[in-house]
C-alpha cells in the first residue's frame, strides 16, 4: 500500500469507570505507525464517575491528536457507547477495542494489510492475555491459559468479541448497528447477522492485542454471571436465532468434558498436572454459575417480580 492509498480509520473505544485502563489503551493507540492523519481515535465515554474522561482530555491536547471524546448517557451499555463511535466515525474501516487493552505499534497498519490482501470485510485477531508482574495466581493462569478462544468462536458460533473486532463501514451499512438493549452477547448478536447477511468472516492469529488477566476468582464469576445474562438476554430477544435448553438439564450440571478441556487450554505441557486439575475445576465452577445463574434468571427473578 501506498501512502496515498492508505485507507482512513477509526479506532472505537466504548469505557466507563476505567480510567487506568483507558490511559493504557490511548497510549499505544495514539503510537502507531499507521500515518496520523489517516486514522482517528474515538473514545465514547458511558456516563463515568470516576476521572476517566479528565484522562481522555489529556489525550487531546492537540490539534494534531487523533483522539475525540463523546459521550453516550442515556443508554447504560458498551453497545451502545459503541454505535455512538460508529456515528461519528469517518473511517472507511472501524476497529474496536476495549479500555485497558493494549496492541503493538503496527496493530492498524497490520489489520490494514490483511482485511485488504484477504479480501474481507468482517477479521478477528489473537488476544493474548498478559500475566501481572509479581508470582500469578491460579486464577490468572487460569484466565490466562482458557481466555478468548477468538478462532473458535468465529469457526463455530460466527462472531468475533468486539475488543478484537475490524470490518469496513459498509457491513454498518449492510446489516446495522449493534443492539445496544443488550448488556452482554451484542458481539454474538452483531456476528451472526454478518453471517447470516453472507459476510465472509476472517481471523488473523499474527495480529495480537493484549489483555490484562482477571487475577480472582471472584473477579472470573463475575464475568461469568454478566455473560450468562447476556445469553439469557439473546435467547429471551432471538428464540429462533439463539435457542437454549433449559438450565434444569442434567446435562447442566455435568463436568466439562475432557477433550474440550484439553483443546481449550494454550499451552498445555507448559503446566503441571496439579495446576491443569485446578484449572479443570475452575471450569467446571464456572458451569455452575452459568446454571445457577441461568436458573436464577429465568424462575427465581421471574417468580419475585410478579
Amino acid at each position: 500500500m501506498t501512502l496515498n492509498s492508505l485507507p482512513f480509520v477509526s479506532v472505537i473505544c466504548p469505557v466507563y469507570n476505567n480510567e487506568v485502563g483507558i490511559e493504557r489503551t490511548l497510549e499505544t493507540v495514539t503510537t502507531q505507525t499507521y500515518p496520523d492523519d489517516r486514522y482517528e481515535v474515538l473514545t465514547v465515554d458511558n456516563a463515568s464517575t470516576d476521572d476517566t474522561r479528565e484522562v481522555i482530555r489529556s489525550f487531546i491536547g492537540s490539534d494534531s491528536s487523533p483522539v475525540t471524546l463523546f459521550e453516550e448517557r442515556k443508554i447504560q451499555s458498551s453497545y451502545a457507547a459503541r454505535n455512538r463511535g460508529i456515528r461519528h466515525a469517518n473511517g472507511e474501516y472501524l476497529l474496536f477495542i476495549d479500555a485497558d487493552m493494549t496492541v503493538e505499534s503496527d496493530w492498524i497498519e497490520s489489520i490494514i494489510r490483511s482485511m485488504k490482501s484477504n479480501a474481507v470485510r468482517y477479521m478477528g485477531c489473537r488476544v493474548d492475555f498478559q500475566l501481572p508482574p509479581a508470582p500469578p495466581t491460579i486464577a490468572a493462569r487460569y484466565n490466562s491459559a482458557l481466555g478468548f478462544p477468538v478462532e473458535s468462536y468465529l469457526r463455530n458460533r460466527h462472531f468475533v468479541p468486539t475488543c478484537c473486532l475490524s470490518i469496513t463501514r459498509d457491513v454498518i451499512d449492510q446489516i446495522g448497528l449493534f443492539d445496544d438493549t443488550l448488556k452482554s452477547g451484542g458481539d454474538c448478536e452483531f456476528g451472526l447477522r454478518a453471517h447470516e447477511a453472507g459476510i465472509e468472516q476472517f481471523y488473523d492469529d499474527s495480529i495480537v492485542v493484549y489483555h490484562p488477566v482477571r487475577t480472582s476468582l471472584r473477579a472470573l464469576v463475575k464475568k461469568k454471571v454478566r455473560t450468562t445474562h447476556g445469553h439469557e438476554d439473546l435467547a429471551r430477544k432471538y428464540p429462533n436465532r439463539f435457542p437454549l435448553r433449559s438450565p434444569l438439564h442434567p446435562k447442566n450440571f455435568l463436568p466439562p468434558r475432557p477433550t474440550i478441556f484439553r483443546d481449550r487450554v494454550r499451552n498445555w505441557d507448559s503446566f503441571s498436572w496439579g495446576e491443569l486439575m485446578c484449572f479443570y475445576g475452575i471450569l467446571y465452577l464456572q458451569k455452575l454459575v452459568a446454571t445457577f445463574t441461568r436458573v436464577h434468571y429465568r424462575y427465581i427473578s421471574t417468580h419475585l417480580s410478579v
